[in-house]
């Protein structure tokens, strides 16, 4: 018997499993085809890059291997995942990278702290470039993927939310009609008693 329970409480969770979430062979393979095709098109996507990369790779049996981390590094936009591989080259002191002892933690450290870098180097550009409005937002967005959360004076909120409410409206007036849109005045008709005192009298 207590070689049997072992198996039966397998057999149960194996059941369940089936049950509740199909077959787990499918989703590992459904997570790897989404992992493989998966891509960050622009930087102010990178925590949903993250999250969806993080939520599949923890369904595969393969999960450690160091393929992984460079498939993650190669979905970023290109020129920054170029930028996160001299960093990588550099701190190893060697132009071929041992991901096997680099863990994602360490990864994710590196990336965070290279698009904090990127993302100061861009403000300043946006500072003195030409144009400065898009640019700001365009840099806010970016820099909130990576958790820096935009600070700002109470004083700056109130002029936003002023902004936003727009001019008071004047209370309704009619419009005056103008006279020439008037109806004419009717002619008015002499009655009987302005004939009578009209006639001559007879000599």
């Amino acid at each position: 018997m207590e070689v049997e329970e072992p198996a039966a409480a397998a057999m149960l969770i194996h059941t369940i499993t089936l049950h509740f979430l199909g077959n787990p062979k499918e989703e590992q393979a459904s997570a790897k085809s989404v992992l493989i095709n998966l891509r960050c098109p622009t930087l102010s996507d990178y925590r949903w890059y993250k999250d969806v990369f993080l939520t599949n790779f923890l369904k595969r049996e393969d999960g450690l291997a160091v393929f992984w981390k460079e498939r993650f590094i190669a979905g970023l936009p290109k020129l920054f995942g170029e930028r996160i591989l001299s960093k990588l080259r550099q701190n190893f002191a060697t132009n071929d990278i041992p991901f096997n002892m680099l863990t994602f933690g360490q990864l994710f450290g590196i990336v965070k702290s290279e698009g904090l870098n990127l993302c100061n180097e861009l403000k300043l550009q946006a500072k003195y470039g030409a144009d400065k409005a898009q640019s700001r937002k365009e840099m806010d967005n970016f820099c909130e993927a990576f958790g820096v959360e935009k600070i700002e004076a109470p004083s700056t909120r109130r002029k936003c939310i002023i902004k936003r409410k727009g001019p008071a409206r004047r209370p309704f007036r009619p419009k005056p009609i103008p006279k020439s849109n008037l109806p004419a005045a009717k002619p008015r008709r002499k009655g009987k008693a302005s004939k009578k005192q009209t006639k001559k009298p007879i000599v």
